[in-house]
């Protein structure tokens, strides 16, 4: 049996109710992609990006990660660098650390170079307040042919208090 006009027509009302129920609300964003994320990030350079990195350092010394925390260094800064902020640590029965923003993007000699003001407080190993400033500098490889996606990335060249 064929269905005919009027049983069509009858159906109409029901369809445009079930498609006109969901349009109160606004449509969801579609998920960033990698690529997207990516895109974002070089917008400021990628500058929020080594900021990122620092946190993540501290982060993983609080945490005792030291063998991850020193990968986050140059590879000819790592290991002076972990073991300058070791001694640091042991000093401290407690400390926690403020990253601030990132100053400009330099570059010099297929690098690129960002500083990002550190500000640490803690409480030394019998009971005396510190508060220190500085500023740690990352570096980069510019994105010329051949680098690898490791030089790519910002790692921890520097790290100065006071």
């Amino acid at each position: 049996m064929k269905p005919e006009v009027n049983d069509w027509i009858s159906f109409l009302p029901l369809l445009a109710l079930t498609l006109l129920t969901g349009c109160d609300r606004p449509p969801e964003p579609p998920e960033r992609s990698k690529t997207e994320t990516h895109a974002a990030a070089a917008q400021d350079g990628g500058r929020m990006l080594a900021t990122d990195v620092l946190s993540k350092y501290y982060e993983l010394l609080k945490s005792g990660r030291t063998e991850e925390a020193s990968r986050l260094w140059t590879p000819g800064e790592r290991a002076g660098g972990i073991q300058r902020s070791l001694r640091h640590d042991s000093e401290y029965e407690r400390w926690d650390v403020r990253v601030g923003r990132p100053g400009r993007i330099e570059g010099a000699a297929g690098s690129l170079y960002v500083t990002i003001p550190v500000q640490i407080h803690g409480i030394r190993r019998g009971g005396a307040d510190v508060h220190l400033l500085g500023a740690a500098t990352l570096r980069r490889s510019n994105d010329v042919p051949g680098a690898t996606a490791e030089q790519r990335s910002w790692h921890i060249t520097r790290i100065e208090l006071r």
